[in-house]
């Protein structure tokens, strides 16, 4: 996991810019209300999901990869109408 970085996010947003590679996430602050998601985007609330992270998390809940998934276009970070903080690891610009 030589490059990866990590972005702290409570918002939704973007993540990384252009061809990135997402590794996994862990939740930081319980998840509530909507299932978060990660996508294949430039923008939140389009392009495809890649990850989902389940509504009502606890704090401590992972996903981590053991091979990245390729993005072509970014990732974007989804808030989907819920709440939480996410820390979410990639490799990428930004």
């Amino acid at each position: 996991m030589q490059g990866v970085k990590y972005k702290v996010v409570s918002a939704s947003g973007s993540v990384s810019l252009g061809f990135s590679k997402y590794w996994g996430c862990i939740v930081t602050a319980a998840t509530a209300t909507a299932t978060l998601l990660v996508r294949n985007s430039t923008t939140a609330g389009s392009g495809d999901i890649i990850d989902a992270i389940p509504v009502t998390s606890a704090i401590g809940y992972s996903h981590l990869l053991n091979c990245p998934i390729d993005c072509s276009t970014g990732i974007t970070f989804d808030l989907n109408g819920g709440t939480g903080t996410i820390t979410l690891m990639y490799e990428g610009n930004q």
